[in-house]
């Protein structure tokens, strides 16, 4: 085999000034190691794959060819711009890849190829970091992901509904949405960025995975034992999901019930998805500047003689809201 590496043979991306891949050094015996870094400037970008034969580090190949193609460039740099961890960035694109590769060759790439005692023992153990999680979602759509998944679940049910959440947030987001991958090699920068908001999605989702698990770790650890008010005889303590909603929000039970089968039911108040302002759009006001006099009666039954128009300004959440409603579709957009 050559020692030629495939991603040279690669066509040129229109937003990189180079196709060079060079070897960034070090070896690595499993799938965590492989790392590619693809660059705009003219150093070239790099990249860290093990060089033996066998099965399966032609799997850690086959699986850096696709991160040479469908990695976000500079990485580094658009981790600031959407103001997530480089870790998260970099998971995000395996994210993407794990789902093109099983596409291309119809084969898993954990196969063999990571070892799943690490991430168990961590789990079991209650030793729960964000670099953990990030490491976790990343293998998001393989075979080793579901395997790890019914492992946690009898470990550590918190982190498990977690990662169940995050995990049906990424496919909900993407649900419609994979073909605007194809859209990171286009030239014209409108139509890729349908591909950069799909990669700063699945980045903001695995960056607020660590967050939600602190909460709600931080709930269950505060609950337990004590009876919330206006709770009746429920205990928080129960179930973590019970204690966040206690927590969060004003849950009201109804003690005259009979249960009968049925789960208890509870009054609360849901939280907006977006701040109300109480106006509805943009609208006329009376102003003391202004180019033409439009309000004329008001010189007589206003004290400082308004007579000009003015426009009420919209908040800058809800400009950013509608143009990402006109951007990317109707739907609602947090």
């Amino acid at each position: 085999m050559s020692k030629t590496f495939w991603g040279d043979a690669l066509p040129k991306r229109p937003k990189q000034k180079t196709n060079k891949f060079s070897n960034a050094g070090g070896f690595t015996s499993s799938l965590d190691g492989v790392r590619v870094d693809v660059r705009t400037d003219t150093k070239g970008s790099r990249y860290s794959i093990g060089n033996l034969e066998g099965t399966e580090f032609t799997r850690m190949k086959r699986y850096a060819l696709m991160l040479t193609k469908w990695s976000h460039h500079d990485t580094a740099k658009h981790a600031k711009r959407w103001r997530v961890t480089q870790e998260a960035a970099e998971a995000a694109n395996r994210v993407i890849t794990n789902h093109l590769y099983q596409q291309v060759f119809l084969d898993d790439p954990t196969q063999d190829t990571i070892n799943l005692t690490p991430y168990v023992n961590a789990y079991k153990q209650d030793f729960v970091t964000k670099d953990l999680i990030t490491a976790t979602l990343s293998l998001h759509g393989t075979k080793a992901m579901d395997t790890l998944m019914r492992q946690i679940h009898k470990d550590n049910p918190l982190a498990h509904e977690v990662l169940s959440d995050a995990i049906k947030t990424i496919d909900d987001t993407m649900d419609g949405r994979w073909h605007w991958i194809d859209y990171l090699h286009e030239t014209d920068r409108r139509t890729a960025r349908y591909a950069s908001y799909c990669y700063e999605s699945i980045a903001n989702i695995i960056d607020n995975s660590d967050e939600s698990y602190r909460r709600k770790r931080k709930g269950d650890k505060k609950g337990k034992g004590k009876t919330t008010k206006g709770t009746g005889d429920i205990k928080p303590g129960d179930s973590a999901k019970e204690t966040f909603r206690a927590n969060k929000r004003v849950v009201l039970p109804i003690d005259e019930y009979n249960d009968g089968g049925w789960e208890r039911p509870y009054l609360a108040k849901h939280e907006l998805e977006l701040p109300h302002t109480g106006k509805k759009g943009r609208r006329l006001i009376p102003a003391n500047e202004g180019k033409t006099p439009k309000m004329f009666y008001r010189m007589v039954s206003d004290p400082y003689k308004r007579i000009f128009q003015s426009k009420t300004t919209t908040p800058p959440r809800l400009r950013v809201l509608r143009w990402k409603m006109r951007l990317y579709g109707s739907e609602t957009i947090r």
